[in-house]
């Protein structure tokens, strides 16, 4: 039981000491900034590029860039987006209850999809046959081959006569009396 008042005390202590300070515990923005005000909540405001999936947060002049598992934020933007903000890029307005506006990339990317694909101007149409009009005939050149003269050389090899033997003469003369 003396173990359990030793931890007691400090505890009650620490929870009668946050009671005392109130609100103060509360979260606030950073930043404060002006904007419409909806049911209490102050709005920011940001601006959202689709085609690069960026936000701008003009008064902080901070960009939010994705960078493959985080979004970022930056004062300048890297090369390969610096097309935002020189180009005709559609740029919206966004008015957000937070300070993190890619919170809700994925509705904003959802909403702003048509204006996240840059559309190429399609190209004239080719027509490819697969098979041959009925109509049209085809002549194909068949280069003859060409065959050089050549004589066909036979071997024979002749054998002794020691070598035959009774029976072994090929069936030619009579055979052999004895």
């Amino acid at each position: 039981m003396k173990n359990l008042s030793n931890y007691l005390a400090p505890v009650l202590a620490l929870c009668f000491s946050f009671s005392l300070m109130g609100n103060n515990l509360h979260a606030r923005p950073e930043h404060p900034k002006s904007g419409p005000h909806k049911h209490g909540q102050k709005k920011h405001k940001y601006y959202y590029y689709p085609r690069q999936n960026v936000y701008y947060d003009p008064s902080d002049n901070v960009y939010f860039i994705w960078e493959r598992t985080y979004w970022k934020p930056v004062s300048h933007l890297p090369r390969r987006q610096v097309s935002v903000t020189y180009s005709s890029s559609p740029k919206f307005t966004l008015w957000i209850a937070s300070t993190h506006p890619y919170y809700y990339n994925p509705d904003h990317r959802k909403v702003y999809h048509e204006y996240r694909v840059v559309r190429p101007k399609p190209a004239p149409r080719v027509r490819v046959e697969s098979k041959p009009k009925s109509n049209i005939s085809f002549h194909i050149d068949i280069n003859p081959v060409v065959v050089e003269p050549h004589r066909t050389v036979v071997v024979h090899e002749h054998h002794p006569k020691k070598h035959h033997h009774k029976g072994h003469d090929h069936g030619h003369g009579k055979g052999h009396r004895h």
